[in-house]
């Protein structure tokens, strides 16, 4: 199986706009890196997908999300904390 057959099957992958193969932001897998790089104070990393060859998908930290998260998991923490 190639990246865009694997993009069309598994539900973690989707093409975009530009037909760029990304991690689509509605499943559970870019919650997960989001919240990861939130902890971590990292503003990318690497989605790694291996079948039959090794595909990199780079993610950037989505700066949206990530405060959104931290109030679900937190949310009586003081918002002024930095």
């Amino acid at each position: 199986m190639d990246i865009l057959s694997a993009a069309n099957k598994l539900t973690c992958l989707k093409i975009n706009e530009n037909d760029e193969i990304c991690l689509n932001v509605k499943h559970s897998y870019y919650t997960q890196i989001q919240s990861q790089m939130g902890i971590l104070n990292i503003s990318k990393c690497y989605f790694v997908l291996q079948h039959k060859a090794y595909f990199l998908i780079q993610l950037n930290a989505d700066s949206l999300l990530i405060p959104t998260l931290a109030l679900l998991a937190y949310p009586d923490a003081d918002p002024d904390l930095k």
